[in-house]
């Protein structure tokens, strides 16, 4: 009988614990910026010459024109490896954008142009291979 009753009270309570409801309120905020689209405009040069015993430093690799917001700050990180000659010869290549720290900063006008140069070693110059190929990339981390 005992038995009996504990099993009804466990079983109203089970009963009256299947209807519990809970309400929660949750308020949250969200802010967005909205940043003004950039566009980069390309001035490279697509060929170089090294004439034999001539420097192999500040070579001009050309500019980009890079457009967005006035003001606005700009990483640019180069990578480059290296050169690549016709008789299968390799030197290093080293690009670089000149600039401190890597950052630029577009004007007022919101427009900033970025030149870029190039360095080989310089074994290049007492190797026998007239052309060499090779390639830089340029990534522009705007905000």
């Amino acid at each position: 009988m005992k038995a009996t009753k504990y099993f009804s009270v466990l079983l109203t309570a089970l009963i009256f614990t299947l209807n519990v409801n809970a309400q929660i309120m949750v308020t949250g905020h969200a802010t967005a910026e909205i940043v003004e689209a950039v566009s980069a405009t390309s001035g490279t040069n697509d060929l170089l010459s090294l004439q034999q015993n001539t420097a192999t430093e500040n070579l001009n690799l050309g500019s980009f024109t890079l457009s967005g917001g006035s003001n606005s700050i700009c990483s640019v990180v180069v990578n480059s490896g290296q050169l690549t000659g016709q008789n299968g010869n390799s030197v290093n290549f080293t690009a670089n954008a000149n600039l401190s720290n890597n950052t630029g900063v577009l004007g007022n006008n919101g427009s900033q142009v970025f030149n870029f140069s190039g360095a080989t070693d310089a074994e290049i110059l007492s190797q026998n291979d007239n052309n060499y190929e090779g390639q830089y990339n340029v990534v522009f981390a705007y905000n």
